[in-house]
């Protein structure tokens, strides 16, 4: 294939079962004439962008989880006096708390966000794969088109580690001009999918509106797209599973009697818990909770499975702890933790995704390829990390990494 300019847009928890003509006309009418691939299956974790770019997956490139326990690259590390101070007002009043501390983050520039992590904690956690550290050295596609001379733009796509936004151009605003500019690779990001979708789990009427509203941007995009010879790639990277069951595990933790920062640390994604211990102890303690009060929610990653889910929990940090965790407990698909650090059990999320166990359907996204002169071929599954080599197709680049480029398991 000739190389084509390319216009990938990436839509958040866009999940397989979505596709169909009441909520998604336009799409469903594309999937019917291009590339099609049903299910995409996400690799395990959060970092599905790292996938998507690089090729590999989070056992590969070390992006598992989003925030990892990396001491020397937190944007905190200096500011323990000063995060004192913000544990006392957030015991006090976290809504004070979290007012002060969103204006003194962003004057300070430091690219973690609060989120509900305790401020002493966070002198110990960083981003991956927004972050600085290259936790396992790998390409991604933007080297090999820099190697090309070939232009991209991220200004309409999503990092972590962003302060402000990156434009205040609409998506539909920002690929117009990009495509007018003849830009040859131009990703964008939708977010209002998963939002959606972790609002209203699996309530489609309720979410339909946000759908077909979706797929009126696309054909926007499309139209312009195609008329200018672009290649048009929409992806769904993951899906989003009914929340059946919620269960609070930091309150389970903290009745252990074990305590925060001088016996352990911890960190409460929506559906993994994960521990770094500072003695025996409070290791023996923790785990004896998770094993008698969650036995039929999760499972404890070891080295008898992690490698099954390609899990990267070899990975250590300067000080030599792992950056995933001493201790990684998962939940089962519909389990949700509740509060964790980054929804309060206030909050009302129906929907989750990143859990480890896929379930086809509701767990899994989908892709679809459009260009002028392409056969319809549909594929049944294809795992998210596969989605670099049909972009690189289009583009007419090598893969940034080899496929024979694995990690020994």
């Amino acid at each position: 294939m000739c190389e084509m300019k390319t216009i990938f847009i990436l839509c958040d928890a866009l999940k397989s079962l979505y596709l169909t003509e009441k909520n998604m006309p336009f799409l469903f009418s594309l999937s019917k004439s291009g590339l099609y691939i049903k299910h995409i299956i996400p690799c395990a974790g959060f970092c599905e962008r790292s996938e998507i770019f690089s090729g590999l997956d989070g056992y590969d490139t070390g992006n598992f989880t989003a925030i990892g326990y990396l001491p020397e690259e937190s944007p905190y590390k200096g500011d323990a006096r000063m995060l004192r101070v913000f544990e006392s007002i957030r015991t006090f009043d976290e809504r004070v708390y979290n007012r002060v501390f969103r204006y003194w983050r962003t004057r300070k520039n430091r690219t973690l966000g609060g989120y509900r992590i305790p401020p002493l904690s966070l002198t110990k956690f960083a981003l991956t794969e927004d972050g600085k550290k290259s936790l396992i050295a790998h390409r991604e596609i933007f080297q090999e088109l820099d190697e090309k001379g070939m232009t991209y733009t991220m200004e309409g796509f999503t990092s972590l580690s962003d302060i402000r936004k990156r434009t205040t151009l609409t998506i539909k605003e920002l690929a117009i001009r990009e495509i007018k500019m003849g830009t040859d690779f131009i990703p964008l990001y939708v977010g209002e999918t998963d939002s959606i979708g972790h609002r209203y789990g699996n309530d489609v009427e309720s979410i339909r509106p946000t759908l077909l509203a979706t797929d009126k941007l696309l054909h926007e995009i499309y139209d312009v797209a195609i008329d200018a010879g672009y290649c048009f790639c929409v992806m769904g990277d993951h899906g989003m599973v009914p929340v059946t069951d919620k269960i609070d595990v930091i309150n389970e933790v903290h009745q252990s009697g074990c305590r925060l920062h001088k016996d352990y640390e911890a960190f409460y994604d929506s559906t993994m818990a994960r521990f770094w211990f500072y003695n025996e102890h409070a290791k023996e303690r923790i785990r004896r909770t998770l094993e008698t009060k969650f036995s039929n929610s999760g499972f404890i990653v070891d080295e008898s499975n992690c490698k099954k889910y390609r899990i990267p929990l070899d990975l250590l940090c300067e000080d030599g702890k792992p950056v995933y965790g001493d201790l990684v407990w998962c939940a089962h698909p519909g389990v949700l933790i509740s509060p964790d650090f980054f929804h309060s059990e206030r909050e009302s999320e129906n929907g989750m995704h990143g859990y480890i166990e896929v379930v086809e359907g509701h767990g899994t996204g989908l892709y679809v390829e459009m260009y002028n002169g392409i056969e319809h071929y549909v594929i049944e599954r294809a795992h998210s990390s596969q989605i670099c080599g049909e972009l690189c197709k289009s583009l007419a680049i090598n893969e940034p990494n080899s496929k024979e480029w694995k990690r020994v398991i």
